[in-house]
């Protein structure tokens, strides 16, 4: 999970920004590597649930599982509002406007 989220997740932040190619480009690199976060996230999450039930305890007890649960969940979601709205051809242009920073 901390590789996922903190490294490849700032990867994918700071390549918008910071590499020389052209802005589809950019897009389709700054959209992989976010996604490869989220999938190896899930895949953190999957292998402490597994440990969990291997070991005998209980899943989701702590503080700490539930706001993992939730960052990860908002993390989705901001992702597939970025890819209806910017990645995807039809999204409108309005909506685009008003979700820059």
């Amino acid at each position: 999970m901390l590789i996922g989220f903190i490294v490849i997740g700032g990867e994918a932040i700071i390549s918008y920004k910071s590499l020389p190619l052209s802005k589809e480009v950019k897009k389709l690199i700054h959209l992989i590597l976010h996604a490869t976060a989220i999938v190896l996230g899930i895949v953190g999450i999957w292998a402490d649930f597994k440990f969990h039930n291997d070991s005998g305890i209980t899943n989701l007890y702590s503080l700490h599982s539930w706001v993992g649960i939730g960052t990860i969940s908002l993390y989705g979601i901001q992702w597939i509002y970025g890819f209806l709205t910017f990645f995807n051809p039809g999204g409108a242009a309005g909506l685009r406007r008003s979700s820059l920073p």
